[in-house]
C-alpha cells in the first residue's frame, strides 16, 4: 500500500501575533482598497487598528487616504519604480498597469539588479499590481521571473507580491513565493478575502502572515 501523501506547508508561513522578542521589525502590506463607498466606511476603523497594530513598516499597493495618527513610516504607491532598503529587506515597487514593465516602469530593467546587489539584503519583497505569475504568456513576465529567481538562488528569501485578485492566494515556483492579495471590493461587494500581508523580520530569518483586515 502507498502511504498516505502529506498536505505540503510552507515553512514560513506562520500566525504572526503581538508578542514581539527582540529585534523583530514588522513589515505590513495592505492589499488594494477603494475608499468611496458606504461599505468601506463600515469596516474602516477596524481594519486600519488591525493594519497599523504592531507594524514598524508599512506599504500601500494603491494610493490611499491615511489615518492621522499613523505615526510609522510608510511607502505610498505611485506608478514610478520605488526602492528601499529596510532592516535587512530590499522593498521594490513597480508597476505594469499598461500591462508591460516596460512602457509603464522600464527602471525594473536597469535599475532592478543594482538596487537588490548594492543593498546586501537578505529578503525581497517585490511588489506590483500585475500577476506576473498569472500570465504565462507574457514574455517581459517570464524574463523578470528568471531575474528574480537568480536572487533566490544566491541564497535570498524573494516574495512577489501582487494585487487585483477575487482571492487571495500563495504559490511557491523554483523557490520564490508569489502572493497575490485580493482587493477589498469584488464586484462592489466586500470582499471577506481580503487580506493584510504581514512579515517578520528578525536577521537572516523571515515569516509572513496573511492576516484577515476586519
Amino acid at each position: 500500500m502507498l502511504p498516505e501523501s502529506k498536505k505540503f506547508t510552507d515553512n514560513l508561513l506562520k500566525g504572526l501575533d503581538d508578542s514581539k522578542i527582540e529585534n523583530d521589525f514588522d513589515i505590513a502590506i495592505l492589499g488594494k482598497i477603494e475608499q468611496d463607498s458606504d461599505a468601506y466606511k463600515s469596516i474602516a476603523t477596524t481594519m486600519w487598528h488591525n493594519f497599523i497594530k504592531g507594524t514598524d513598516q508599512a506599504v500601500f499597493t494603491n494610493e490611499v487616504t491615511y489615518p492621522n495618527d499613523m505615526n510609522i513610516p510608510f511607502t505610498q504607491w505611485s506608478s514610478s519604480y520605488y526602492a528601499i532598503g529596510v532592516n535587512n529587506v530590499s522593498i521594490i515597487k513597480a508597476s505594469a498597469s499598461n500591462g508591460y514593465f516596460w512602457s509603464t516602469t522600464p527602471a525594473v530593467w536597469t535599475k532592478l539588479n543594482e538596487d537588490i546587489n548594492n543593498s546586501g539584503s537578505k529578503h525581497v519583497l517585490f511588489i506590483t499590481d500585475i500577476d506576473i505569475l498569472g500570465d504565462e504568456g507574457n514574455k517581459e513576465f517570464e524574463l523578470l521571473k528568471t531575474e528574480l529567481i537568480k536572487f533566490s538562488d544566491a541564497g535570498k528569501n524573494v516574495f512577489v507580491i501582487s494585487t487585483g485578485a477575487n482571492t487571495t492566494s500563495t504559490n511557491i515556483v523554483s523557490g520564490i513565493r508569489f502572493i497575490n492579495v485580493a482587493d477589498l471590493f469584488n464586484n462592489e461587494i466586500l470582499n471577506k478575502d481580503f487580506r493584510i500581508v504581514r512579515f517578520r523580520i528578525n536577521g537572516d530569518s523571515i515569516y509572513y502572515d496573511l492576516q484577515k483586515a476586519f
